[in-house]
């Protein structure tokens, strides 16, 4: 019902926007207050996607990658979370709802979305973490200062860099005696 205008007695939360503005919604606030207000709604992700629900119960997720509970997931990760991809919300009619396809509390499939992400981030976090201490330890190899060497690499072994480089400087260093405790 995109471009009508809207119905009396019905609202229209926001108007799409290109950039978030402050007076705007994440799509998984709209979704919470479209539960809250036990509204039919289509949530839209961006250009990405949209989430329909039905009288306050997620009904269905479409991405370009499909449609079910791993297209939701897929929205909430891809900005929907937080609001970091812009949002609208839209009352729609029943029939131009989607088929349904999310037999899902709401709750628990932000929960869930919101555990997704931050493994995600996490993982990602974690590898840049493993990946700057195999660097101080190739710049420490550089400046000569092979203690300061062997506690990065020790420290990206740690974190699971298990390239065989990383193995081969910590075995010549402590062929060389700087194995720390």
């Amino acid at each position: 019902m995109a471009g009508s205008e809207p119905r009396p007695g019905h609202l229209v939360l926001v108007p799409f926007e290109d950039q978030r503005s402050s007076a705007s919604f994440s799509a998984a606030e709209y979704l919470q207050l479209a539960a809250q207000t036990r509204r039919t709604v289509r949530v839209t992700v961006g250009s990405l996607g949209h989430v329909d629900v039905r009288a306050g119960d997620p009904w269905h997720a479409e991405d370009a990658e499909g449609s079910g509970p791993a297209a939701f997931e897929r929205l909430m990760a891809a900005g929907g979370l937080d609001g970091s991809v812009a949002a609208r919300c839209l009352d729609i009619a029943i029939e131009d709802l989607g088929a349904e396809g999310l037999d899902l509390s709401l709750d628990g499939a932000l929960l869930e979305a919101a555990r997704i992400m931050d493994e995600t981030q996490g993982s990602a976090q974690r590898g840049r973490s493993r990946s700057q201490a195999a660097e101080e330890g190739f710049e420490a190899l550089l400046d000569r200062d092979y203690e300061a060497a062997w506690r990065a690499f020790s420290a990206a072994r740690a974190l699971g860099d298990d390239r065989e480089v990383i193995q081969m400087n910590l075995s010549r260093l402590e062929e060389l005696g700087y194995a720390g405790d």
